[in-house]
């Protein structure tokens, strides 16, 4: 049994979040070197990361939002928010398993 690898959609979502935190400095007119003290990484860090060679954490995130005085929600924005990935799929020699009922019937 495998399990599906979604590595291109991580990818894809990575590179959404780098894109609108890039719209964000250019919409308040910051540098790169502005956001990484800001935030306290160096110019290099932020490149790593705007790039996509070093992926953002959560907490950095959350410290891009408050720098640049929004909310999470505004930094990501509504197209990575509101995109949903697919249910992860198991495949036992070439065939989908069945997804469970999420509310069975109780068994005596």
């Amino acid at each position: 049994m495998t399990i599906i690898n979604e590595s291109s959609l991580s990818s894809t979502r990575k590179t959404e979040i780098n894109r609108e935190i890039k719209a964000w400095l250019v919409r308040r007119d910051l540098k790169q070197t502005d956001l990484g003290e800001g935030i306290g990484l160096t110019q290099t860090g932020i490149s790593k990361r705007l790039s996509g060679r070093v992926p953002f954490t959560v907490e950095e995130l959350l410290l891009v939002a408050d720098y640049l005085e929004i909310t999470l929600g505004e930094l990501l924005g509504e197209s990575v928010l509101n995109k949903k990935g697919p249910r992860p799929a198991m495949q036992d020699e070439g065939e989908e398993c069945a997804l469970r009922d999420s509310n069975p019937e109780p068994t005596d």
